[in-house]
């Protein structure tokens, strides 16, 4: 991100990219966001009723 940036301050028509060429999903979308916390929203949510459940036994 940050060699993106500095290309886009100095007005540079290339960038340069390196690294290790492992993948790595470093660019995450909104809807994917969004996905993710609801999942987690939903699966936790039933989590804590059956601890809350067993809990009141």
């Amino acid at each position: 991100m940050k060699n993106f940036h500095e290309a886009r301050v100095k007005d540079e028509s290339k960038v340069v990219v390196w690294g290790t060429e492992a993948q790595k999903r470093e660019f995450r979308h909104v809807k994917d966001r969004g996905d993710t916390c609801i999942y987690r929203m939903e699966n936790m949510t039933q989590l804590i009723l059956k601890i809350c459940k067993y809990r009141h036994k």
